[in-house]
């Protein structure tokens, strides 16, 4: 086996590699600022914006099924049944 013939080969697919992928960062990261500089020359809009709309409100009690799964969910991570959950809230 020709050493010399390998360490070409190694130094050059390694250098191909690295190139790429500076060549990669360089382009995301102009785009990015391309992105940037659109997103910041938005026109206004010419009328009045709308009032914001309340999110619906979501029910303030978890269903039964719903803390079953919970609760089945978190016995198998632990691996045993000596806990007791005491609240469950949504987000």
């Amino acid at each position: 086996m020709d050493w010399t013939l390998a360490g070409s080969v190694i130094f050059t697919g390694l250098t191909v590699v690295f190139a790429v992928l500076i060549i990669l960062m360089t382009a995301i990261a102009v785009m990015g600022k391309i992105v940037s500089s659109v997103e910041g020359k938005k026109p206004a809009a010419s009328a009045p914006a709308a009032a914001p709309v309340a999110p619906a409100a979501a029910p303030s009690a978890v269903s039964d099924t719903d803390v079953a799964v919970i609760t089945a969910a978190v016995a198998a991570t632990l691996g045993n049944h000596d806990f007791k959950i005491l609240e469950i809230k949504r987000k």
